[in-house]
């Protein structure tokens, strides 16, 4: 009995954990079928170990420090459908209010820029960010990347990703 019980919580606490990126997985399942669909999966140590093998390599110490952000990505999914893509605007404004009010994301920043569309999305808990979503659209290309990690708020918050910023070189 004590056995079915703790399985039984085990998979609540799972299935709670994961539900935040249900909504985004359903979408990218339901898209995925299209002949231009790309989606791959990149699991997190991948990401790690790629992260500090390029750190050893990098010359520059803003680099470094973005590099170092690979340490708390825990998973990376993503789909593009360079032509002919099926993901109307409707579609996006829907997954964005879904995710709103049901996964407790937060637009981050949105730009719009002639005819291209970037939407970030950050679902945070107790000053961790634990999923990151990027989506873009174009007039006939899509890409949504969504990020699960254990980033601290802090440093989201410390790193400068204005897309304004001018780089000395």
């Amino acid at each position: 009995m004590k056995k079915h019980l703790l399985l039984s919580v085990a998979c609540l606490i799972l299935i709670g954990c994961s539900s935040s990126n249900r909504s985004i997985n359903r979408f990218i399942d339901d898209h995925k079928d299209n002949q231009e669909a790309i989606v791959m999966t990149i699991p997190g140590w991948l990401i790690r170990s790629s992260a500090n093998w390029a750190a050893r390599f990098s010359q520059d110490e803003d680099e470094r420090e973005f590099i170092k952000l690979g340490k708390y990505i825990k998973k990376v999914r993503f789909m593009v459908i360079d032509d002919h893509s099926t993901v109307g605007k409707a579609e996006v404004n829907s997954l964005v209010n879904q995710l709103k009010a049901e996964d407790s994301y937060h637009e981050y920043v949105t730009v719009r820029n002639e005819g291209t569309n970037v939407n970030v999305m950050v679902h945070e808990t107790d000053e961790i960010v634990k999923g990151i979503l990027i989506m873009a659209r174009e007039d006939e290309s899509f890409t949504i990347v969504n990020l699960k990690s254990d980033l601290p708020l802090q440093l989201l918050e410390e790193a400068n990703f204005s897309f304004n910023k001018e780089r000395d070189h």
